[in-house]
């Protein structure tokens, strides 16, 4: 529509699709480029963000200045797992029971190989670094930037060298003064006029969800009844499950992943369940508020802000909290199947990469169940959330992953479950889940074809190991 110019920076309009159902990456690409992106973050004033050539498989690292040509053409070489899993959930490995263990188990060795890639090197002419400090600040400037509050959403874009942002409305006005603060070059807009925000799938309702009813009125046993099937001490369930519902004083929110150390027993789950300044001492609690399920152990997440640094000298890192268990004991399984399911799959453990445009993948939050069939379509990206449905307060979540599928979306309660993929035939543990990321936010709209459109923001698991320490629940079965 508008190319860049001395009038301000470029807006462009591209069907909603566009960008969506990317083929997957390579492993062995993909592995490079977390290589790679840790070498561009120890020089990130002279590097910028790096890709791989989909059509050719050439890893790039880009370079700003002529010390950073020579850094960025060192070789870039590791060992690629070939076993991360995919999202189809029709592979056989699901079971039911109680068939558990309190243990932690020792994972399932990957089946790997080496990568070593001679890194071509284009100039470019903004860094990592200053992309970065775009992302950082561009949505926060509603009151700097003639039309900001137009801007939802800002991503990198590594092809470009830029930062892509996604607004409703674009005026001359915008344009130029975006190129004024950051160049003519450093961004550019998608318009897109019926983009709506997402919200955090947070639950308010919580009370409405109810398990099937028996004879006497009483909700049977099923994964929105604490997450517990069948096992219990005298009155008391024993476990708790990946996927299950439990309670904060948001709402109803989902489990995500066991956690923690031989010794203690944590849950992983989003941190607008459980936010920043809430009463540490019992804040999750069982679903039908008799008792205390855990205590909040950490969490970068603020009401009416959104993300903020965990620990406080941290970056901004998605949407992540952790409650330590109280009342139940963890195991490393998470609910498969549809809401009332009572199958469910061991975890064996985490991806081992970040997420890359392209990956499959599924949720299992306790609303909707098991959704598989996304596909990444921005690898690192920051949104607007609206805080509810009927609330406008804008809340901004930061360095999140953004997925899309069409069909079932996920819907409010699904926060805090379990992202995830399925180990395929041919590799060890096939049928179980790999811990891929924790579900945050989601929108749903309808499209052409009359279907929904749905949309999902996740934290990768990884950016858990740096905020919390310790290391994801493996399944042992007794």
């Amino acid at each position: 529509m508008n190319p860049a110019g001395s009038d301000g920076v470029e807006v462009f309009t591209a069907p909603d699709r566009w960008q969506r159902d990317s083929l997957p990456m390579a492993e062995a690409q993909a592995h490079a480029l977390d290589v790679a992106d840790t070498r561009v973050a120890a020089h990130s004033s002279a590097l910028a963000t790096p890709l791989v050539d989909m059509v050719t498989g050439a890893v790039h690292i880009p370079a700003v200045t002529a010390e950073g040509q020579s850094i960025a053409a060192e070789a870039v070489s590791g060992t690629a797992y070939l076993s991360n899993g995919d999202s189809d959930w029709t592979v056989s490995g699901e079971f039911e029971g109680s068939a558990e263990s309190d243990a932690d188990g020792d994972g399932v060795p990957g089946v790997t190989e080496g990568f070593t890639f001679s890194p071509n090197v284009q100039m470019v002419p903004h860094s990592a670094a200053k992309l970065g400090s775009i992302m950082a600040e561009v949505l926060n400037l509603d009151a700097e930037l003639p039309g900001g509050d137009k801007i939802l959403a800002a991503g990198l874009w590594p092809e470009r060298n830029q930062v892509m942002l996604q607004a409703t409305e674009v005026s001359p006005q915008l344009r130029l003064a975006l190129a004024q603060r950051y160049g003519v070059t450093a961004v550019s807009i998608w318009l897109r006029s019926g983009l709506e925000r997402p919200i955090p799938l947070v639950q308010h309702a919580a009370a409405e969800d109810k398990c099937p009813l028996d004879a006497q009125g009483k909700e049977r046993e099923c994964r929105l009844k604490d997450g517990v099937v069948g096992e219990t001490i005298g009155d008391l369930d024993l476990y708790i499950n990946g996927g299950s519902r439990y309670l904060t004083s948001a709402g109803g929110c989902s489990t995500g992943f066991a956690w923690g150390t031989a010794s203690q027993n944590y849950y992983i789950t989003a941190g607008h369940c459980l936010p920043d300044g809430t009463a540490p001492a019992g804040a999750a609690r069982l679903t039908d508020n008799s008792g205390t399920l855990g205590d909040l152990a950490g969490t970068n997440y603020r009401n009416n802000v959104g993300t903020i640094p965990y620990p406080a000298n941290a970056g901004k890192y998605g949407d992540l909290a952790r409650m330590k268990l109280t009342t139940r004991v963890h195991t490393a399984s998470i609910f498969s199947g549809g809401p009332t399911s009572t199958t469910k799959r061991e975890v064996v453990g985490k991806w081992t990469r970040s997420p890359r445009k392209g990956d499959r993948y599924c949720t299992g939050g306790y609303k909707k169940g098991e959704l598989c069939g996304w596909v990444v379509q921005n690898a690192r990206t920051s949104a607007e959330y609206r805080s509810s449905p009927t609330d406008p307060t804008v809340e901004r979540v930061e360095n999140v992953f953004e997925g899309s599928k069409d069909g079932v979306c996920s819907q409010q309660g699904d926060s805090g479950g379990p992202v995830y993929t399925i180990i395929q035939p041919g590799y060890p543990s096939v049928g179980d889940v790999v811990a891929k990321g924790i579900i945050s936010g989601g929108r749903d709209q309808a499209n052409s074809n009359i279907l929904l459109s749905c949309k999902n923001y996740s934290t990768d698991i990884w950016y858990a190991y740096a905020a919390f320490g310790g290391d994801i629940k493996k399944r042992k079965l007794d």
